[in-house]
């Protein structure tokens, strides 16, 4: 061919547009492949730090969850709690390979929630050899993340159920009527650890347990339930140990007969500003009202209050217990209520009994049981606190509070019995704080 043929055949096929799309291609290959591998490293990246993230939310939530069963727990001991219930909730949960030990602290150095005793942060890391982005630097890429975990105390109860085994804390059955402004919680276990049946008629939120709430008709429409909640702490744990002295026979009250009890009455103690009776029947009527916070210790025998008995006590505390508590827990006073009595107490509201108006010693045996009976009538302001008794509303008793708590180690309603509270509930400090472990951070 000659050079002028050549030439000609050239020419041509520099005019030839076939096979450009080809060329085209061919140089954006590497960008097409290298923005899919660069995808694919991102994906990897995201779901890598899914999965660490969730370990540790996990991880902080257990840390929480282990000071919260521990809660007299402090300094290193509370820290102890934190750590070992977050490491062990990462060698079960996570499935992720860690570069490094976990960094688990209680009151955290850093964040909204730094030096707060009741927060855990924990703090993870793990590496991840990237696909693609490994061809060019094999060194892996550091992921971190960190979560954090407190004990947070919003919305209010006034009902505890301070049992924790497997026996249900709170039941509602026959005609009982409970309408209280707050919650009810129990730290029973139990899956039947709040039960509401028969004809009963709950109006109360939210409803909370360590165990189960089985759903029923017989609570209020817009109930809130909430089952396998924490563990709520005794609102009452650091009331003082009874030390009832200077204790006398009560003053006799018969059916018919009106006792009025003063400082000038026999059992007075002024260093303490209390009274203590060996046991008191009340039957007829019987004031107690002070200006200035008073205690009146039951030793030994039973508080009781008779069919015409009519209380009437104001800024009084009644406190069932024993000098020989100790030694026999047997011997510590007990409460009966029957049919037809009449209450109307009103609680310290300062010094060390503030805001209980009847109180049964912590040492008393566990499982004893104590009844409100009949067709009682009465107004109580504070706490029936009783931590180691059954407490069983029976019959027709009715029971309109101002403000009442309840606090035993079960609480039983049954009957016609109705139970009406009135607390403001702009006023937070009339009920108990409901304890959560959540996510903060």
């Amino acid at each position: 061919m000659s050079t002028m043929g050549i030439l000609k055949r050239l020419g041509t096929l520099g005019r030839d547009q076939g096979g450009n799309a080809l060329a085209i291609c061919a140089a954006a290959m590497p960008l097409v492949i290298g923005g899919a591998g660069l995808a694919i490293d991102s994906v990897q990246i995201s779901v890598a730090r899914r999965e660490l993230q969730r370990a540790a939310d996990s991880a902080a939530l257990a840390g929480a969850y282990a000071i919260n069963q521990n809660p007299s727990s402090t300094g290193s001991t509370r820290t102890t709690f934190a750590q070992n219930g977050a490491v062990r909730d990462l060698e079960v949960n996570n499935d992720v390979t860690l570069s490094g030990a976990a960094v688990v602290q209680n009151a955290p150095a850093t964040g909204p929630f730094a030096t707060n005793a009741n927060a855990v942060r924990v703090q993870l890391t793990a590496n991840r050899t990237m696909s693609f982005l490994s061809f060019f630097d094999a060194t892996p890429v550091a992921i971190t993340v960190e979560a954090t975990a407190a004990i947070v105390r919003e919305g209010s109860f006034c009902m505890l159920a301070l049992e924790d085994g497997n026996a249900t804390g709170v039941s509602v059955g026959g005609n009982a009527t409970i309408n209280i402004g707050c919650g009810i919680s129990s730290n029973s276990t139990s899956p039947n650890a709040i039960t509401a049946s028969g004809s009963s008629s709950v109006t109360a939120s939210p409803i909370m347990a360590v165990g189960g709430v089985p759903s029923s008709s017989n609570f209020a429409s817009g109930t809130t339930l909430i089952p396998f909640a924490p563990v709520q702490s005794d609102p009452f744990a650091n009331l003082p140990t009874p030390s009832p002295s200077n204790c006398v026979n009560a003053p006799a009250s018969g059916s018919k007969s009106n006792v009025t009890v003063t400082t000038s009455t026999p059992g007075y103690t002024a260093a303490t500003n209390s009274f203590c009776f060996n046991g008191w029947d009340i039957k007829g009527n019987v004031t107690l009202d002070f200006a200035q916070p008073t205690i009146v210790y039951i030793n030994g025998g039973e508080l009781g209050f008779g069919a015409q008995a009519h209380v009437t006590a104001r800024n009084v505390v009644f406190v069932l217990t024993s000098t020989n508590a100790t030694s026999n827990p047997n011997s510590i006073a007990t409460l009966g209520m029957n049919g037809g009595a009449e209450l109307d107490i009103e609680s310290p509201s300062s010094g060390p009994f503030d805001g209980v108006a009847i109180y049964e010693d912590r040492r008393a045996p566990l499982g004893r049981t104590t009844r409100f009976n009949g067709g009682s009538g009465s107004i109580i302001n504070g706490a029936l606190y009783m931590p180691q008794a059954y407490f069983e509303y029976n019959g027709n008793a009715d029971m309109d509070a101002q403000c009442i708590q309840l606090v035993a180690r079960r609480l039983d309603f049954r009957g016609n019995g109705s139970v009406t509270n009135q607390c403001d509930s702009a006023d937070p400090s009339q009920n108990f704080q409901a304890t959560y472990v959540r996510l903060v951070g």
